[in-house]
């Protein structure tokens, strides 16, 4: 694969739809984009991590991956389930949105509150750990960099700077999506947590490794 081929590759993946540029749409439509973006900085700064780590390790990543892999799977779908719930039941009125998470210890008062930025930039941080796309986009696309790059520690690290700005782009796109179809968003808002929920659903699905288990 060239190098050009490998970079169109990472940016049909990072940006089309999965269940990390839905979260961040959900949030830009419930919490505003100055929230949307706290939570891609987190997603951002793990997707770049697991590139690093993927390049360095790649030799012992590809002999573990086909071990954990199942356990990825199950984990990676029952979260996308929960994310599913939690957007399905986000309400956002006049007065701000439901974070799709859980609201700060302590809170005592009549309704949910969102998170404080430091928990929203950790819950896109780790989300990223238990996102079977990312997971294994991560641990298949740094090889073929590792190859190009016939032994230049510069020509990795390139590739894992260029994939992370590639990644970025796609989340800071989707927060501005979230931000100019905000209104209509908001307007329609039932049906598109219903949609965003089902979409999730499906990654779970998808990802899980349930359809190749029942096609057996």
């Amino acid at each position: 694969m060239s190098l050009l081929s490998l970079l169109l590759y990472c940016v049909v993946v990072t940006f089309t739809p999965g269940p990390t540029n839905v979260v961040i749409l959900s949030i830009a439509h419930g919490e505003g984009t100055r929230r949307a973006l706290v939570f891609s900085a987190g997603a951002a700064a793990a997707f770049a991590l697991m590139l690093a780590a993927s390049a360095a390790l790649n030799s012992l990543l590809a002999e573990l991956l086909p071990l954990a892999q199942p356990v990825l799977q199950l984990v990676g779908g029952a979260y996308m389930l929960y994310l599913a719930w939690k957007v399905y039941g986000m309400d956002v009125g006049a007065d701000g949105g439901q974070a799709v998470g859980d609201a700060p210890a302590g809170h005592t008062g009549g309704g949910p509150v969102p998170r404080s930025d430091r928990a929203l930039f950790v819950t896109g941080f780790l989300m990223q750990f238990v996102n079977p796309k990312v997971v294994m986009f991560t641990l298949t696309v740094m090889p073929s960099f590792v190859a190009l790059a016939q032994g230049s520690r510069g020509g990795v690290a390139a590739g894992v700077a260029a994939v992370s700005v590639i990644g970025w782009a796609a989340f800071a796109a989707w927060v501005g999506f979230g931000a100019l179809l905000r209104r209509f968003l908001s307007a329609y808002r039932r049906v598109v947590n219903v949609l965003m929920a089902l979409f999730l659903v499906y990654c779970a699905v998808a990802m899980s490794g349930v359809q190749q288990v029942l096609a057996h």
